[in-house]
C-alpha cells in the first residue's frame, strides 16, 4: 500500500470509531407543538405561496406578451415584411 492510501485509511478508521450517534430534532421525534415544527411548517408554506406567485407572474406575461402579440397583428404591425 503506498503512502496516501494508509492516510485515507487512518483518517476512514478515526472517523469510524470515533463517530456518535446524530441526535434527532423536535420534527423527527414527531413533537408537532414545538416551535421547530411550527416554524418549519409556516417555512414550507411560505415557500410555496412564493412558487405559486412566481409561476402566475411567469404565466401572465406569456398572456400579456401574447395579447400585444395579436393587437399588434390585428393593426397590421406584425408579419408585415414587406413594408
Amino acid at each position: 500500500m503506498n503512502r496516501p492510501s494508509r492516510q485515507i485509511l487512518r483518517l476512514l478508521a478515526v472517523f469510524v470509531f470515533t463517530a456518535r450517534p446524530a441526535l434527532a430534532c423536535a420534527v423527527c421525534y414527531g413533537e408537532p407543538d414545538s416551535p421547530m415544527s411550527l416554524g418549519l411548517t409556516w417555512a414550507v408554506g411560505v415557500l410555496a405561496g412564493l412558487i405559486t406567485l412566481v409561476l402566475i407572474g411567469v404565466a401572465a406575461f406569456f398572456i400579456h406578451i401574447r395579447r400585444r402579440t395579436n393587437q399588434l397583428a390585428a393593426a397590421g404591425g406584425v408579419g408585415n415584411l414587406s413594408s
